[in-house]
């Protein structure tokens, strides 16, 4: 039996507005997308690949009014019928990042 998971590491950076704060920071995700409900051969619908996953932002990255950021947390993305994403992410600020103390 072969386990149909495909694994992924993503880096990437965010440019904007974040809860009001102006700026930048970069981020390493780590990605899985289950593709046992497709079938071998046949293109597989995104509607038919959950994908969860946990993200983290690289401390020291921010810049502007988001410099000194740190956090991060989960993801995943809901098959049909329920469709969607849900996310869960905490950052934080200050000395309660270690690259800050």
């Amino acid at each position: 039996m072969v386990e149909k998971k495909a694994f992924q590491t993503n880096i990437a950076s965010f440019w904007g507005t974040l809860d009001g704060l102006k700026g930048s920071f970069s981020t390493i995700a780590h990605v899985v997308a289950d593709r046992s409900q497709c079938v071998l051969g046949v293109p597989c619908p995104p509607s038919l690949i959950p994908i969860e996953g946990q993200l983290v932002i690289v401390e020291g990255t921010g810049k502007g009014d988001l410099e000194g950021i740190c956090g991060g947390g989960t993801f995943k993305s809901l098959v049909l019928p329920d469709s969607g994403s849900e996310y869960e992410f905490n950052f934080r600020f200050g000395k309660d990042c270690k690259a800050n103390n």
